[in-house]
């Protein structure tokens, strides 16, 4: 086979020629029906290659690389396949184009053997295209992701490799914050990328990277912070790592609230788990022992995920949500002075999650949210956002349905002013709103106020001195 190749480098007795971007490679017909199954078919076959007149008539391969074309011509011939980390990919597409299975075998070792910073994600490219069973097993990409991630082809992959890639990092035991640095770096890298945020951000696994890194470099991130859907999953991230604070376990199990107290959060009633339930008494916060006790819990089960909202009146804590059984909206009313639950009435209408609640005039208003089914996942979708508006009224324990908000949307925030409910920002289907409305208990009617500066979802607002104050932990917005 040595002279046969020796031959056809020749141009001695070749039979067929080929055409390859303008370079002209002759070879010996037999030769490559007996090693190729692709030829076999082009020439033995009903092609119109077989009816090639010889050397007269080139065929034209667009498919295949000249050079690896040349390759594995040699391979077929002398069974040696000259590979370098270079032209092993060009090759390999060759082999895999021509049905040459034991070359593709040979490349794929040659793969898994030189794998390095330098060349894993150009072999990973390759191993993924023509399903390299061997090399896809290779811990290489977790072991060495923190290197391979400031490489330029690791911010020159495609979004569709950079998904598949991170699926990887399921098994990453190395720190989470790497992941969330590279998939900003990769972001960052072609201005096109940022409609990909969701995609991407959906691969970083919030919940394992510390508090303190989370709250500072990751949610004080522009891109994170002015993005609602990514804002959320990284504040219910945080809200997961609280710790609990002293007392005894309740029946409630991992639906409570707890009185957070430490240095991470401000001081105030949170919705989490594994979070217990505990009270606050009032005096305690007078002589600054911040002591805790435990109440009993609710009657009736509860969803977590933001679907719990809390409303004070009358010496009486309502306690709004959904019911973790029927998945509808009710209200559960805890005495602090009897320390009992004493009511629990069921709205019938669609439980809900990030609505907001407000007190007016003796009546709880609960606005807006998102609607919550036993398949829900709880990522924000505006799909799902509804513009109710529901009221509960504590004197006669019962429900009503009042005029909806100009527009669907959910984690908005409210305060009360001279008899209003006002509702500002929140998510609705086109993003993250600025929108500020004003509801009249009296009249029934919502009416449009002058927008916010910028729109944002999930801060502090509130009434003092007769002006309203919308606050975050990150800026203030008006």
């Amino acid at each position: 086979m040595n002279e046969l190749n020796k031959m056809r480098m020749e141009g001695s007795l070749c039979t067929v020629r080929f055409d390859l971007n303008g370079k002209l490679i002759d070879a010996h017909k037999n030769i490559l029906v007996a090693g190729s199954p692709y030829f076999r078919a082009m020439f033995c076959g009903n092609f119109e290659e077989s009816k090639s007149k010889g050397l007269e008539e080139p065929i034209v391969l667009k498919e295949i690389d000249s050079e690896a074309f040349e390759t594995v011509l040699k391979f077929m011939y002398v069974d040696q396949l000259d590979l370098t980390t270079g032209n092993v990919t060009q090759v390999l597409a060759a082999a895999h184009l021509l049905q040459l299975t034991d070359a593709v075998d040979l490349c794929e070792k040659f793969m898994v053997d030189e794998a390095s910073v330098s060349t894993y994600l150009q072999f990973r490219i390759a191993a993924e295209t023509y399903d390299l069973k061997d090399f896809l097993q290779l811990d290489f990409f977790q072991e060495n992701f923190v290197a391979l991630s400031k490489t330029q082809p690791f911010k020159e992959l495609d979004k569709q490799m950079l998904c598949t890639l991170t699926k990887d990092m399921l098994y990453y035991s190395g720190d989470e914050i790497e992941v969330f640095r590279a998939a900003v770096d990769w972001l960052e890298h072609a201005q096109d990328r940022q409609q990909h945020l969701h995609d991407v951000m959906a691969c970083v696994r919030f919940p394992l990277i510390p508090v303190e890194v989370l709250s500072e470099e990751v949610l004080g991130h522009d891109m994170i912070r002015l993005d609602g859907f990514v804002y959320k999953r990284v504040r219910d991230a945080l809200t997961s790592q609280v710790k609990p604070i002293s007392g005894k376990e309740s029946a409630f199990e991992e639906r409570c609230m707890v009185w957070v107290e430490n240095g991470e959060r401000e001081n105030g009633f949170c919705v989490g788990t594994p979070l217990r339930m505990h009270a606050m008494p009032a005096a305690s916060v007078l002589d600054g022992t911040f002591q805790t006790r435990s109440f009993p819990a609710p009657p009736i089960g509860m969803l977590i995920n933001d679907s719990i909202q809390l409303c004070q009146a009358n010496d009486n804590l309502y306690l709004l949500g959904t019911n973790q059984e029927t998945f509808t909206l009710i209200v559960q009313i805890y005495n602090a002075t009897t320390k009992k639950w004493v009511f629990v009435g069921d709205s019938k209408k669609k439980g809900r999650s990030d609505t907001t609640v407000a007190h007016v005039d003796g009546k709880i208003i609960i606005a807006g949210g998102m609607l919550v089914t036993k398949d829900s996942d709880f990522k924000f979708n505006g799909s799902l956002n509804t513009s109710e508006v529901v009221e509960f009224d504590p004197q006669k324990k019962c429900w009503r349905e009042v005029a909806p908000l100009p527009i669907p949307v959910c984690a908005a925030s409210s305060c009360v002013r001279q008899g209003s409910m006002y509702v500002a920002g929140g998510y609705y289907d086109e993003g993250t709103c600025d929108q500020f409305f004003e509801f009249s208990v009296e009249r029934n009617t919502w009416h449009r106020r002058e927008p916010l500066k910028e729109a944002r979802m999930e801060y502090l607002l509130e009434t003092v001195g007769g002006e309203i104050f919308a606050i975050d932990s990150l800026t203030w917005i008006q």
